[in-house]
């Protein structure tokens, strides 16, 4: 007897995404729908509005991460302006000299 399959799992298609393609888009500020507009389906525009809701926290906090990497003559941090009733912020990057003082408080920071 063969391998017996219920009809959720006929029905169930698996879908391959091109996770860089689509983390390189998003990070370079196309909107979720914008990416998925490009999908050939419907099935392909949910699933890739699924999986960037699932990454893009991860994707975002890796991305402030690598923006943290010293330099040897400054030292650039992003700092919060504002946050509007929708719940946008606005970031801005400060740059400061790479001089003991500044370094000294960004380690106690961290610590």
């Amino acid at each position: 007897m063969g391998k017996q399959t219920n009809r959720i799992e006929k029905r169930v298609t698996t879908i391959e995404l091109d996770e860089p393609a689509i983390r390189a888009a998003y990070l370079a500020g196309d909107a979720p729908s914008t990416i998925a507009s490009r999908a050939p389906d419907k099935a392909h525009y949910a699933a890739i509005i699924g999986f960037i809701a699932m990454h893009r926290d991860v994707w975002l906090r890796e991305r402030l991460k690598l923006r943290r990497m010293p330099n040897d003559k400054k030292i650039v941090v992003e700092r919060c302006i504002y946050e509007d009733e929708m719940g946008r912020s606005r970031f801005m990057k400060i740059s400061l000299p790479r001089v003991s003082m500044h370094i000294a408080a960004m380690q106690e920071a961290q610590q």
